[in-house]
């Protein structure tokens, strides 16, 4: 069998991590060359992994059949513009493009040429997250809160922490309860960064009431990454750091003389395989690329949490004028 040559095009932090990823992977794919208008940087990055650097872009697309994105937002869909109209397929670091009318745009274009294009919202292959739907199947879910929140970074200064953080969180929730939000309130902050917002809450109603609460931080000096999904049945704690899943249920209360009782719980700690996320999410773009399969996280994925990422931008810039309160 014929592996797939793949390229990586940006050779910062993300893109090291991806040619890291694809070089472990011999037995899926040959990792054939790496690009960056920071020649230097390429250089660099290619040789930690014992590969090639590209002088050109187009030096790369002739040598590749796929590639993995990992420029600069604002560049996502420059871009993949060009892979796929070369033919190739492509996996992007998310967001999938600036605004979600490119990345509609790109679906439709990679549709056409028939190429895969997977977006890398790598949380959804972090191996709790990838247990939690059969935790909660057969439950009737009342609401989520997601939390996500770091120390501040200069390393993002093209994205708000909207699009930088809580885009991650709006992907589960859009895979969890399907459907766009039927109303949003919104509000942020911008104590760092001054012109862009760097700490945000909203809470979304999501089809048949559901609620659903995110925080999203890069001005806090821990590292939290939690989601707590309330359901009729059971109470669900899931970090995503220490990859650990809490479920509460009740059992039936104990009665005893003149009316009082006592009610019992019991918490089931679930066992969650330790797998890199990275790796699962490259493991499935090979995978699709040999037997044309969709993805998991598809590009239509990326443009729907885009398009909620864009609501909630918009309610908080409304907050700020007294509004804040947006329904579809």
């Amino acid at each position: 069998m014929t592996l797939p040559k793949i390229g990586v095009i940006g050779a910062g932090k993300m893109g090291a991590n991806h040619a890291r990823i694809l070089s472990s992977l011999p037995h899926l794919c040959v990792l054939t060359q790496v690009y960056d208008t920071d020649g230097a940087a390429a250089r660099h990055v290619a040789a930690d992994h014992r590969t090639a650097a590209a002088d050109r872009l187009d030096d790369l697309f002739d040598d590749v059949d796929a590639v993995s994105i990992a420029v600069p937002t604002s560049l996502h869909y420059e871009t993949a513009c060009m892979a796929i109209d070369r033919g190739k397929h492509l996996l992007v670091e998310k967001p999938i493009a600036a605004n979600s009318q490119q990345g509609r745009d790109l679906v439709a274009r990679a549709a056409d040429r028939g190429v895969v294009l997977q977006v890398g919202h790598v949380e959804r292959f972090n191996p709790a997250i990838q247990l939690l739907p059969q935790i909660l199947a057969g439950k009737q879910i009342v609401a989520l809160d997601f939390h996500r929140m770091s120390p501040y970074s200069p390393r993002i200064f093209d994205a708000d922490v909207v699009s930088d953080l809580m885009i991650h969180d709006i992907d589960i929730l859009h895979s969890l309860v399907p459907g766009s939000p039927v109303r949003i309130q919104a509000a942020g902050a911008a104590p760092s960064s001054g012109d862009r917002t760097d700490y945000a809450v909203a809470t979304l109603t999501l089809p048949g009431g559901v609620i659903a609460n995110l925080t999203a931080s890069r001005v806090t000096e821990q590292k939290v990454r939690t989601l707590c999904v309330t359901t009729i049945e059971a109470y669900v704690e899931l970090d995503y750091v220490e990859r650990r899943i809490l479920v509460s249920r009740a059992t039936h209360p104990h009665f005893a003389e003149q009316g009082a009782y006592r009610q019992e719980s019991v918490i089931e700690k679930v066992y969650v395989p330790d797998r890199e996320p990275l790796v699962a999410e490259f493991a499935e773009f090979l995978r699709c690329i040999r037997a044309g399969e969709t993805p998991l996280v598809t590009g239509a994925d990326g443009a729907a949490a885009l398009e909620t990422v864009e609501r909630i931008q918009a309610c908080i810039r409304e907050s700020d004028t007294g509004t804040g309160d947006l329904e579809a």
